[in-house]
């Protein structure tokens, strides 16, 4: 997940001071996909509320039920890793290889023009 393997994002993500955008597929397990979306739902508008938070949206595919595609804006690094320290996050990771295809996830960095 980051360019040294030495921590929970990209080093270059981590340092950086201006916005960063996330965006990743992840395909659901059979029989796990309303479950999935009811967890997603109960944390969005925590999410939404967190300082550094410029927009996060998560998608389902209209052809296929079970692919979710996420994207997620943030006013910096700091405020990415704030994010993932957060409890709900840390509850949301540990559930998420129960509901998650393996290999099927696409995550990508990005930073706005």
């Amino acid at each position: 997940m980051s360019d040294t393997d030495e921590g929970p994002l990209p080093a270059r993500i981590m340092a950086a001071t201006s916005p960063v955008a996330m965006f990743g597929e992840a395909r659901i397990r059979p029989g796990k996909v309303a479950e999935f979306e009811e967890l997603i739902r109960s944390i969005l508008p925590k999410i939404r509320q967190e300082d550094g938070c410029i927009h996060y949206t998560v998608n389902r595919s209209h052809d296929d039920d079970s692919a979710f595609v996420l994207y997620e804006e943030w006013e910096s690094g700091a405020a990415i890793l704030a994010h993932l320290q957060q409890p709900f996050m840390a509850d949301y990771f540990g559930k998420v290889p129960g509901f998650t295809v393996p290999g099927a996830e696409l995550p990508g960095w990005s930073s706005p023009l």
